[in-house]
């Protein structure tokens, strides 16, 4: 067993969660919520996702939740998510206008 903070001892069930799951028993000295549904036999969903953060200044961040405010966004994840989608709308008809002018100029 290998000893974590805390006193929580990992275990070969962790090992095995571990292995079988590719996330954390254990992290910062406490159980996963994952590992604990793990053990109870509920399914354990994957998620392809990372978390990506970034600084602003105290009044970058104002501005943007009075515009999150305006346009009625509950979080600023949402509003990034959705700005990403219209970008790559807005790159893909570029895209296609190129080729249509490139097309219709030959």
């Amino acid at each position: 067993m290998i000893k974590i903070s805390n006193n929580i001892e990992k275990t070969p069930e962790m090992e095995k969660y571990e292995n079988e799951t590719g996330k954390k028993a254990i992290w910062r000295g406490i159980l996963t919520e994952s590992y604990k549904k793990w053990l109870k036999g509920d399914k354990i969903y994957e998620q392809d996702k990372e978390r990506i953060t970034f600084l602003a200044s105290e009044e970058d961040k104002r501005t943007w939740y009075e515009f999150m405010k305006k346009k009625k966004f509950t979080t600023f994840s949402k509003l990034i998510r959705e700005a990403i989608v219209i970008i790559l709308i807005l790159i893909s008809l570029i895209y296609h206008l190129k080729l249509f002018l490139i097309y219709h100029m030959i």
